[in-house]
């Protein structure tokens, strides 16, 4: 690449960047005249703000309109909380948890940080357990709506099996009942064959009485008198030889009825042992995790309060703004700054305000992910069920429909039996009444009635828990963010406690930064710590801070001005040489050389105060600059060699 089109991309690049800065100044523009023209509702947007009037005072902190304002919006979120819960709960628990929290608003007056503590519970609460009840919803509405469709169907399609065989049963009782009238008409039969006999005794003495008068017109008639004379014969033979009807009546096994009653029974009584245990688990969901769900924020957060009051390292992970101004200030003192953070670093402290998880969040992120999704696969699970049966039962019963419309019910023949006007075709014709009707073949419907058509899932059901279950996961990852915002409510309401926890965290990123410093060194320079102090002081490369009082860049090489123990290699000012006779580090003599003692001093000055020791350790933490600058230099050198 020509030195012309590097000039050309760097120019480029200025253009590019003083085009997005102007931009982004339009854009603080934008937002500063958008926030001045609504200052007149938001007064602490105008510019150098001063409360004078009434309405002024009302954002103005450590006024009384500003005191009495805020006691009304505490009221109005406790009631609100009130009015929510009883519309939830619209019976007496809802009228339970209103005297409560209305006893609690009273006390409230007369003990103003139990507001304090209120307002953390209720914020913990809604970014902690919110995603938990939508997953207990999701539950209950799963077991009331699909799992207990679900039931109903497959306890209707029984139920519509259980009425064929009652259909059945009745039909056997009809024909056994019949079978008495049937009885009556063979009873009726027989007394009619008795009839008829005698009836064809007395024709059969006048046929008698009849052939002795033929007998002379035998020769003329023989033939058509023989025809004549053996057809009644043969009738009255027929007769008497054989019955005109014949009925058999026969009953269904008693064993199959007695299946058929076991195999219902059984099957309704598991579908009311289902609807019993689903009804068990709505009513534990209802009033004993939800009511648990909601209540246990109030009880940790008095544990979150102690804590957060009483120990700096509780969730003291974040930077804030007042850590900003510790590190602004430390930077202007020429002091050692803890900003920017280093990758490891970037990893376990993040800005309170960003979206990016650290190592420890992102843990409790998946575990809370995994959780979810375990619990939303019951639900999901009975929404399948209810979908597969509606499936099933409605093939089947659409299977039924068609063929029991196919099925063609053959009812038993009777004989039209052609006879004459006289009496015995009137008796023929009554016998032939009691079969009735004198349909031979139609379609019988009767079975239709016993099934009811499944009723279909409930889709807003369905929708509703896809929409929650929806929610429930972006929850676990907004849950991250809001549970740090309930460290910003904290902050608002004990302000004393932001800068000791800023500055522990301050100290504890700077005191790991010294450990792991310390270490490097360690592993870099092992063994060669002689060879590398040597050359360094000889090139005059070696700038460190005073033991003691942590002056800064004190030259090897400036032997006017830096003195060096000869046991410990301890570095000093030449005004903490000459005020100190023992070394801070090793304790030694630094006075004495050779035997040749340096300076003279009173022998009270041989050992420092107690007082002197005290404020030696109070300059400790300082040393983190002094020891961190010179052990990276001297990795770094040991690594240039």
């Amino acid at each position: 690449m020509t030195i012309w089109k590097l000039f050309k991309a760097k120019r480029e690049a200025h253009a590019a960047l003083n085009k997005f800065l102007f931009d982004a100044e339009n854009a603080k523009r934008l937002v500063t005249l958008f926030a001045r023209k609504l200052s007149c509702f938001y007064p602490p947007w105008r510019e150098n703000f001063v409360a004078y009037t009434f309405y002024d005072r009302i954002f103005s902190k450590g006024t009384l309109e500003y005191a009495v304002v805020r006691l009304i919006r505490n009221v109005v979120i406790v009631e609100v909380f009130v009015y929510v819960f009883v519309l939830i709960f619209f019976n007496w628990l809802g009228t339970v948890v209103s005297i409560v929290i209305h006893t609690f608003l009273a006390l409230m007056f007369v003990f103003p940080p139990l507001m304090s503590y209120f307002m953390l519970a209720v914020h913990r609460m809604i970014s902690t357990k919110v995603r938990t009840l939508l997953l207990l919803l999701m539950i209950s509405m799963s077991f009331e709506g699909p799992a207990m469709n679900a039931v109903t169907n497959i306890y209707r399609v029984g139920e519509g099996l259980g009425c064929v065989q009652t259909d059945v049963t009745s039909s056997l009782e009809d024909v056994k009942g019949r079978a008495g009238d049937f009885k009556e008409v063979i009873q009726l039969t027989i007394r009619l064959q008795s009839t008829m006999m005698l009836m064809v005794e007395s024709i059969r003495r006048q046929f008698r009485a009849l052939s002795n008068l033929t007998n002379s017109c035998k020769r003329f008639m023989k033939k058509p008198y023989s025809i004549v004379s053996r057809k009644p014969r043969y009738f009255v033979d027929w007769v008497m030889s054989n019955n005109l009807f014949k009925v058999k009546i026969g009953s269904k096994p008693r064993e199959l009825n007695h299946a058929f009653q076991k195999i219902q029974k059984s099957l309704h009584d598991v579908v009311a042992q289902y609807i019993l245990f689903f009804e068990a688990i709505q009513t534990a969901i209802k009033w004993v995790f939800i009511p648990a769900t909601m209540l246990w924020p109030f009880i940790t957060t008095a544990l979150f309060t102690f804590k957060f009051n009483y120990r700096e390292d509780f969730e003291n992970t974040y930077l804030t703004r007042e850590f900003e101004n510790i590190d602004l200030d430390m930077a202007l003192r020429g002091r050692t700054k803890a900003l920017p953070l280093n990758k490891d670093e970037n990893e376990k402290y993040i800005p309170r305000n960003s979206w990016k998880m650290t190592s420890r969040e992102r843990t409790y992120y998946r575990l809370r992910l995994v959780i979810t999704l375990i619990l939303s696969a019951t639900p999901f699970c009975f929404i399948c069920m209810d979908e597969a049966v509606y499936s099933v039962g409605f093939q089947i019963l659409s299977n039924v429909y068609y063929y029991t419309g196919l099925v063609h019910v053959d009812y038993p023949s009777h004989y039209e039996i052609k006879v004459t006007k006289g009496e015995s075709a009137k008796i023929l014709r009554s016998i032939q009444e009691v079969f009735s009707p004198k349909i031979l073949l139609r379609i019988d419907f009767r079975w239709r009635e016993c099934f009811v058509n499944p009723s279909q899932p409930d889709r807003n059901t369905f929708w509703s828990i896809v929409l929650m279950f929806v929610a429930a996961v972006f929850l676990c990852r907004f849950q991250v963010w809001m549970s740090r915002q309930t460290l910003v409510l904290a902050e608002y309401l004990f302000p004393d406690r932001v800068r000791p926890r800023a500055l522990t965290l301050y100290n504890r990123i700077l005191q790991e930064r010294k450990n792991v410093l310390g270490q490097l060194a360690d592993d870099q320079v092992a063994g060669r710590e002689t060879i590398v102090r040597r050359g360094m002081q000889s090139r005059g490369y070696i700038m460190v801070n005073c033991s003691l009082c942590s002056a800064q860049d004190l030259r090897v090489a400036d032997e006017s001005n830096t003195r060096l123990c000869v046991s410990c290699g301890a570095y000093y000012c030449i005004q903490c040489f000459c005020l100190r006779r023992y070394c801070k580090e090793c304790e030694n003599d630094m006075q004495i050389v050779d035997r040749v003692e340096l300076y003279y001093e009173d022998l009270t000055d041989d050992e420092e105060s107690e007082e002197d020791e005290k404020e030696a350790d109070e300059g400790e933490w300082k040393e983190v600059l002094g020891e961190g600058t010179r052990t990276a230099k001297l990795v770094a050198f040991a690594l240039g060699i």
